[in-house]
């Protein structure tokens, strides 16, 4: 497997739309690096049905890629605004057995405005630009970080991140079928 593995048209359009309606709620609370400073808008609890069925979704898209099941271990929503501070190289898990999707959310952005996923792979860096309703998939225990817009962005950059377990012990039996 070549990683980032990258899809494009992830969701439905309506899905989609709908998606961005439950993202107009954001809060001063994304913990990703410390608790001691939120510094990032984020969300507490995203466990709403919305990002649940974008979830499932995903995980079918992504399994494609995979011999063995993934298993779905949360949901991290994400938003920077232009000209900040942005995220730092971090991993999303310390586990070897664990697959990140980077679900970029904005209904529209324009790549001059940066906001593109570097991702720190054994080859070198990766960078995939941010395009609206594509994503990308890597290992969890690589470094990454999602830049955040630049001065000519006009408004700020959303994502969400799905985390999947790759259950080895729970092979994929495909049928001639999905082999085609």
């Amino acid at each position: 497997m070549k990683f980032p593995g990258v899809i494009t048209n992830v969701l439905s359009a309506e899905l989609f739309t709908n998606l961005q309606e439950d993202l107009r709620f954001w809060e001063l609370s994304n913990y990703s690096y410390t608790q001691e400073a939120s510094q990032f808008l984020g969300r507490v609890g995203a466990d709403e049905l919305i990002f649940r069925e974008a979830q499932t979704i995903v995980k079918y898209k992504i399994q494609k890629n995979f011999e063995h099941h993934l298993q779905p271990v949360r949901v991290h929503l994400n938003a920077a605004f232009p000209n900040t501070a942005g995220s730092v190289f971090h991993t999303d898990s310390a586990d070897h057995d664990q697959i990140t999707f980077v679900l970029y959310t904005n209904h529209s952005w324009n790549t001059q405005w940066g906001g593109e996923t570097v991702i720190s792979t054994p080859d070198g860096y990766k960078y995939v630009p941010y395009i609206p309703n594509t994503g990308c998939f890597f290992p969890s225990h690589w470094e990454h970080y999602g830049a955040s817009p630049n001065a000519h962005a006009k408004t700020m950059r959303t994502s969400v991140a799905f985390t999947y377990k790759v259950c080895y012990n729970y092979p994929v039996t495909r049928t001639n079928y999905e082999q085609r």
